[in-house]
């Protein structure tokens, strides 16, 4: 932990500056769709947030999907050792307290050596089974295609003194320029649909005695800075910019349903579930 720590702070500069250049990538690609220049509307704490809540978001993402990749191997490894291999020792030399020792170290050893591999071809399968049933094909890649070339790094076996530095400085060049396209198609597919649909947050407030509500079909909330808000007029298809500071009696309001609205709810679906099976009584 602590050489991961040294790295990191040895790097800080060059890290910082990367999560500036994906934040604005993304900012700007989603306020295109606009047609907001938006450089004039956001400062660095902005471009940092943005970058750290997506990042925040992809290493959840990541790591839950190690995990089933780490558990489905697992399974795979063991099945295949349990099958094969350590049925071909016990046929050879028996099954002595010996060999059976010797055979968990073999497990232990198989299990190092192949995981990694494994988890990857997982991966893999895993990508191309999400292109086939998922219409996003390019947010899928986009989604994936970073973790792929991590895991590839993990698996390249590691030389010693410059040639891994060069072998590392080039790994991190490739995914930072994979993550910049990314986050440019992140923010350009987020852009499109806060553009095409209705968020569903609705917001309220006033500016020079003027109320606006998202409520209303024509409005749409698509985003914000920390100096300023941003509507869409759906029926004039024209960008609205407040400044903060000169807004008022700012709402937002939860649109989750409250427990007598779910409990309403409820009752209503079961009476059209006991109104489907009596219509098929009848019948």
């Amino acid at each position: 932990m602590n050489k991961y720590l040294e790295i990191f702070k040895s790097n800080l500069t060059v890290i910082t500056l990367i999560f500036y250049v994906l934040g604005y990538t993304y900012l700007n690609m989603y306020y295109l769709q606009f047609d907001i220049s938006i450089v004039n509307y956001i400062n660095l704490q902005d471009i940092l947030f943005t970058t750290i809540n997506s990042i925040v978001a992809l290493v959840i993402t990541y790591l839950i999907v190690e995990f089933g990749l780490y558990a489905i191997g697992i399974l795979i490894l063991n099945t295949i050792f349990h099958l094969f291999i350590e049925r071909k020792y016990f046929k050879k030399l028996g099954n002595k307290s010996r060999v059976q020792k010797y055979l968990i170290y073999k497990n232990e050893k198989y299990y190092s050596d192949n995981i990694e591999v494994t988890t990857l071809s997982l991966l893999i399968l895993f990508t191309f089974l999400s292109l086939y049933f998922y219409n996003e094909k390019i947010f899928i890649l986009s989604l994936f295609f970073p973790f792929f070339i991590i895991k590839l790094f993990k698996i390249i076996p590691k030389e010693k003194g410059e040639i891994q530095i060069q072998l590392n400085q080039f790994f991190l060049g490739l995914l930072t320029f994979i993550f910049i396209l990314c986050f440019a198609y992140w923010g350009y597919n987020d852009g499109t649909k806060a553009k095409n649909n209705k968020n569903g947050q609705q917001i309220e407030f006033k500016e020079q005695n003027i109320a606006y509500n998202t409520k209303s079909d024509s409005l749409n909330f698509i985003g914000e800075t920390n100096e300023y808000l941003f509507l869409f007029n759906n029926i004039k298809r024209e960008t609205l910019i407040f400044s903060k500071s000169g807004i008022s009696n700012l709402k937002i309001k939860d649109l989750s349903p409250t427990n007598e609205e779910k409990k309403v709810l409820e009752i209503e679906v079961q009476r059209k579930i006991n109104d489907f099976f009596e219509k098929i009584k009848q019948k």
